[in-house]
């Protein structure tokens, strides 16, 4: 990460960051170098996204954008942006609709001055553990992640009934 390669020096309209996902100090490391550094990161401080999101800073133009994928336990450490990275945007990922979120999505800007927008989880599989249809959509057919998608029903709602919308407010 410290010297990459020179067609990653430039600067990018977007990043994507898969970094390390496993605690070094909860984790057993690999034999094979390359495969440790790639679940574990290298260094075992107690900020292991800090690398990761200064080199994608470093890397992004001016309004470019960095989109990272980490565990919902990292997310203190993801929040901590470096400076030049702003508006955070995060999207967390629940194995089934009503259970925590064990991984998050963040979206970044470069020069970005929102303040943090943390939106409803997004399921990812059916209560039978079959993925939603949107997640084969993403997977197999290139479709969009639905980072805007509305929250969907709770479980213990059952079936979703259709509503004409609240009624309106009448003075007496």
């Amino acid at each position: 990460m410290a010297a990459p390669p020179p067609a990653l020096r430039g600067a990018f309209d977007h990043v994507l960051l898969n970094p390390p996902f496993f605690d070094r100090r909860r984790s057993t490391r690999s034999p094979d170098p390359g495969r440790d550094v790639a679940h574990g990161g290298a260094r075992e401080d107690d900020d292991p996204l800090a690398p990761w999101l200064r080199l994608a800073a470093r890397r992004l133009r001016p309004g470019g954008t960095l989109t990272a994928i980490a565990r919902a336990a990292l997310l203190p450490a993801l929040l901590r942006l470096p400076p030049g990275l702003g508006s955070p945007d995060l999207l967390p990922l629940s194995p089934r609709a009503g259970e925590p979120p064990l991984t998050v999505l963040l979206r970044a800007r470069k020069g970005g001055r929102a303040p943090l927008l943390l939106r409803h989880p997004l399921a990812l599989h059916a209560p039978g553990g079959a993925p939603l249809p949107w997640v084969e959509a993403v997977l197999r057919d290139a479709a969009p992640l639905p980072w805007e998608a509305p929250p969907p029903p709770s479980p213990s709602q059952g079936r979703t009934v259709a509503s004409a919308g609240p009624k309106p407010l009448t003075s007496r």
